[in-house]
């Protein structure tokens, strides 16, 4: 099993010269697709050229692995897209529901978690809170937003004070889930499913995401997710989820049921039963 383009071709090679083992290609993301929306959004012809070449090796290991296993059916459509022959399975992403979850009447604010080594995470907090944040003040001026994740740069660090609270790294996120009423997620490019997407629907913590955040995830949005894209109807998109019981309910509880359909670990384990058979391939 073999992960990450960079690292997996530096092994790929030997493993087919060395080894009759059957190699699985875990795409966790495809890194093109991520670098080609970070081009088009800053019109970076320097980084297009070099999504193209990170297609390109992306394929290549596809093609040399018996197996790719992606986690997003929009990846799996577009890897198909590029090479009909390639061996493409869709998994879940393994996540435990959690057994105890937030609380309407119990919670308050809003909350964002990512590593901020991860640039999508860099670019999405700043759209946010410039853009997006202070219109959800104007209707409630009292909610904070937490943003916690490891190795914050000075611009995030900055943004620190005046209803923001920006934490660092957390060994334990588990009580801003549990006490935060509200996960945003306002990715504006990246690829892959989105993990944190996925935590917080974990901890039944309604989302508010953008197309992108949502993309792969078999997400409906108004039943498990709320989904936009422009700063006024991302805004008007928390303002509603935070000022409304029942709204709240019915995503969490819509979260929690996805969770459970989609995620678990029994599904993950029927599919790697499949997938490792001599059989099989």
């Amino acid at each position: 099993i073999i992960s990450r383009p960079f690292t997996a071709i530096s092994f790929l090679k030997k493993l087919k010269v060395y080894s009759q083992a059957k190699i699985l290609y875990v795409a966790h993301d495809l890194h093109f697709v991520r670098e080609l929306r970070r081009a088009e959004l800053d019109k970076n012809e320097k980084l297009g050229k070099f999504a193209v070449k990170l297609k390109q090796l992306e394929l290549s290991i596809a093609q040399k692995s018996d197996i790719t296993l992606v986690f997003s059916d929009f990846e799996k459509r577009v890897l198909e897209a590029e090479d009909p022959g390639l061996n493409i399975e869709l998994m879940p992403w393994i996540q435990k529901v959690n057994t105890s979850g937030p609380s309407f009447d119990n919670s308050k604010d809003l909350m964002f978690i990512g590593s901020f080594r991860h640039l999508p995470n860099i670019d999405g907090v700043l759209w946010f809170v410039n853009e997006v944040f202070p219109r959800i003040r104007r209707h409630l001026p009292q909610a904070q937003l937490f943003i916690v994740g490891s190795d914050p740069t000075p611009e995030i660090l900055a943004l620190n004070g005046d209803g923001i609270v920006v934490t660092g790294y957390v060994k334990d996120t588990s009580p801003y889930f549990l006490n935060c009423r509200v996960f945003v997620a306002p990715l504006r490019y990246g690829a892959g499913v989105k993990g944190k997407v996925i935590e917080a629907a974990s901890y039944g913590l309604p989302v508010v995401t953008t197309q992108l955040g949502a993309e792969g995830l078999n997400l409906k949005n108004g039943k498990n997710v709320l989904i936009a894209d422009d700063p006024g109807g991302f805004a008007q998109q928390v303002v509603s989820v935070y000022s409304s019981r029942d709204l709240w309910l019915k995503l969490s509880v819509g979260a929690i049921d996805y969770m459970k359909a989609e995620h678990s670990p029994d599904r993950a384990m029927t599919k790697f039963r499949r997938l490792l058979q001599p059989t099989y391939v």
